[in-house]
């Protein structure tokens, strides 16, 4: 997914013309800087997609990290463990960059889209630091 994620960045860039190769470190911020109004329709379909695959990274993160804490095989010594904090923390930046695509490309129903699945985000997240016992 990752590798599909790259692929659209490249595209993304191809189609407006930013063929800056020596800059690749910075797609979103390149992306991110084109108007809405001056995006070629191609430009638009490609960043929906991406946002669409961000998205869809965010949520394979999210039920990751939900499948690892209901398999019972987590120790909660005081706090979250560190390796669903992590799994929490990449998912949280790829639904934050799907966001960022959508709201460049003005896309309302999917920006709501990712905001509901940031919330389920949110509300793991908070069941996990509520459950975990803290330390007296």
């Amino acid at each position: 997914m990752h590798f599909a994620s790259r692929c659209y960045d490249h595209a993304v860039l191809l189609c407006e013309g930013q063929n800056r190769y020596k800059e690749m470190k910075n797609f979103d911020i390149m992306a991110r800087n084109i108007p809405t109004h001056l995006m070629t329709k191609e430009c638009k379909s490609l960043m929906k997609r991406r946002g669409n695959l961000r998205n869809e990274m965010g949520v394979f993160y999210v039920n990751q990290a939900d499948a690892l804490v209901k398999s019972g095989k987590l120790e909660f010594k005081g706090s979250v463990p560190e390796v669903v904090c992590g799994i929490l923390k990449l998912s949280k930046t790829f639904l934050n960059f799907g966001l960022e695509d959508f709201t460049a490309t003005a896309d309302i129903p999917n920006q709501a889209l990712v905001m509901s699945n940031s919330g389920r985000h949110c509300r793991l997240y908070a069941c996990l630091l509520y459950t975990s016992p803290s330390p007296r």
